[in-house]
């Protein structure tokens, strides 16, 4: 039995909204993950032949996908300007789920635009202060394999 080969290298980064975008992982962050979220419709299906006796089966099909990224960290000075203007502005802007690996070790990354939908400030004491963010996506997902 072989032990598995385990990533380290799991990023996210935020584009600038630039015409040439550039994705950078936002300064401060420490925690970081991403839901994929496959959204199924269904239909109850009744037996043709014995409709009343055999159980009816449910019937699913995907419908649409989302994405939900989760970022927190420390409050960095060099990227609240980031946070609030997005947290106040209400635009939406690209993002990247990064697994940060070869492409024959499977890597490459989600984009999608989204949607900043919470972001939380925080102190304890005279600790650094913390933050919290959630990102929703906003349209299609899409993979882009890691390039060779």
């Amino acid at each position: 039995m072989a032990d598995p080969t385990l990533s380290q290298k799991m990023v996210v980064m935020l584009g600038d909204g630039e015409v040439s975008e550039t994705f950078a992982w936002p300064c401060g962050a420490t925690a970081r993950s991403v839901k994929i979220k496959n959204n199924v419709g269904e239909d109850i299906v009744l037996d043709c032949t014995n409709p009343t006796t055999t159980k009816a089966a449910i019937n699913r099909w995907l419908e649409s996908q989302e994405a939900e990224l989760s970022i927190s960290g420390r409050v960095a000075i060099e990227s609240f300007a980031t946070w609030q203007a997005w947290a106040t502005g209400g635009t939406e802007k690209n993002v990247r789920a990064v697994l940060d690996e070869a492409l024959a070790d499977n890597g490459g990354y989600w984009g999608f635009a989204g949607f900043l939908t919470e972001f939380e400030m925080g102190q304890e004491g005279t600790a650094t202060a913390t933050f919290s963010a959630t990102i929703m996506s906003s349209g299609r997902l899409t993979w882009t394999d890691a390039a060779s």
